[in-house]
């Protein structure tokens, strides 16, 4: 045979390349990364990184604003009590939640869906729906937190929200559940109910459904 042409030998030395890249894509995807959080440091694997969205990024639990965002996504987890275990887990592994945080997060859950006002949205609900958005004709997309149809016949519109909104918020809110109301009762649902659920205070504020 005689010797490879230029061309070939690129091709060679490409496929070399490529090869040498796979083998240390392989490799760096069990190096840990160190990444802390305040007083507190997570090793992530690399290949984990890349998949944390703004969300689930390194929150900080400390902080009252995140702890609220933290709860909303565990909540979006739960269907009944029996979920909530879970979904406090998966939430304290894609936040990176310190060990000694998760019972108390966990504990804090229980109690609120448990109170009196609440547990019928957790307990013997004929159907219960999360995060489902809807596209409305003028192209308008609405999320709502969770819909359940109660065994009292009822279906109630509940809507999460955290922090401490205006006055001015809290009334684009409840045009938010009103219009998700009001796309159901076109579709034949009847016995609606709206409501605001703060998770920060724990407060639940109904909203009118014309």
């Amino acid at each position: 045979m005689g010797e490879p042409t230029t061309a070939e030998k690129e091709e060679t030395d490409k496929d070399k390349k490529t090869e040498a890249k796979s083998d240390k894509d392989e490799e760096n995807k069990n190096i840990p990364y160190t990444l802390s959080n305040d007083n507190a440091y997570y090793v992530v694997h690399k290949e984990k990184v890349g998949k944390l969205s703004k969300v689930d990024d390194i929150d900080d639990i400390y902080n009252k604003r995140q702890r609220g965002i933290i709860m909303h996504n565990i909540l979006a987890q739960v269907y009944t009590v029996d979920d909530l275990p879970k979904a406090v887990r998966l939430q304290a592994y894609r936040s990176l939640i310190p060990d000694e945080e998760v019972p108390d997060i966990e504990a804090e859950l229980r109690q609120q869906i448990s109170r009196e006002d609440t547990r019928h949205w957790f307990e013997d609900a004929v159907r219960i729906v999360n995060e489902r958005t809807i596209a409305l004709t003028d192209g308008t997309r609405l999320r709502c937190d969770r819909i359940v149809w109660t065994a009292d016949g009822h279906i109630d519109i509940i809507d999460y929200k955290t922090g401490n909104p205006s006055a001015k918020q809290i009334e684009d809110y409840h045009e938010q559940v009103a219009r998700y109301a009001k796309h159901l009762a076109e579709n034949g649902y009847t016995n609606l109910r709206g409501y605001l659920w703060f998770i920060d205070s724990g407060k639940i504020t109904n909203v009118p459904l014309n």
